[in-house]
């Protein structure tokens, strides 16, 4: 796989599902940290956060670079229920669908992915959340099934928040146990409007260093946009990606929401 899709997308599944920039739910779903630190933009870095309880989100991400370009779709919802259900959300990835050399190629797997919050930041400690993901092989021959699991540590200051990214990835099937091991550190730096900044680095056990610069820009309460600009360096290779994340939330309508709007 070329190194800057390999880096954001092999990297951690479905990374690229965040949480909405905007989300509120029920009375026990309530809180700040889900607004302040859900990162929705064109990026490897996990936020931990849930969705909107019982709103389901499409995630449209297109990439490109001097071997071709890609484009991903993605399904995530998160059940309007008690505590444990509301933290999660839950994803489907469709095939992914690459284009270079005149071709169209669509990837004969799907992904799965769950991300539970166990705690949210408050005073007395940060976001703790862990991810799971499955890329699963749909037609027999196609590739091997692959497993993430990351865990997911936020912590939010007063100009932003800090993201530590720690997990492994299955290389050659579920059985063969081979790792690859992934670390990530990232910011958001919160800007006017309810935009902001996300930048961050990382490196992975085969020897993959990589860097990444998106902003995050919430076009109405329902809609995000995300483009953004990746480096990634492996055998003394550098490749450049650019990108763009889009995500709308179904079910909230399209404007900036008021501000007495519960956040959660």
């Amino acid at each position: 796989m070329r190194l800057a899709q390999r880096a954001i997308v092999a990297l951690f599944g479905m990374g690229l599902l965040s949480a909405p920039l905007t989300a509120w739910a029920g009375a026990d779903c309530t809180g700040t940290a889900a607004t302040r630190q859900s990162v929705t933009t064109f990026s490897a870095l996990l936020d931990g956060q849930p969705g909107t309880a019982g709103q389901p989100q499409v995630t449209l991400s297109a990439s490109g670079n001097g071997d071709g370009s890609q484009v991903l779709a993605a399904y995530g919802f998160t059940p309007n229920l008690r505590r444990f259900a509301c933290d999660m959300l839950l994803s489907l990835t469709l095939p992914e669908a690459d284009f270079a050399n005149s071709r169209v190629i669509v990837a004969q797997s799907v992904g799965l992915s769950w991300e539970q919050r166990w705690r949210a930041d408050d005073a007395n400690g940060p976001t703790l959340s862990t991810f799971a993901a499955l890329q699963a092989p749909f037609r027999s021959g196609s590739h091997a099934a692959q497993l993430t699991i990351t865990g997911v540590v936020a912590r939010s200051f007063r100009p932003g928040t800090a993201y530590l990214n720690v997990g492994v990835v299955s290389e050659g099937g579920l059985r063969s146990g081979d790792w690859r091991r992934v670390a990530l550190v990232g910011w958001r730096h919160d800007l006017q409007g309810g935009s902001a900044m996300v930048l961050d680095v990382g490196a992975q056990s085969d020897g993959t260093r990589f860097m990444e610069a998106s902003l995050q820009i919430p076009i109405s309460a329902a809609i995000s946009l995300g483009p953004g600009v990746s480096w990634a360096r492996s055998n003394g290779r550098t490749q450049t990606s650019v990108g763009v994340l889009l995500q709308r939330t179904l079910g909230l309508r399209p404007s900036i929401p008021e501000g007495d709007a519960e956040d959660r």
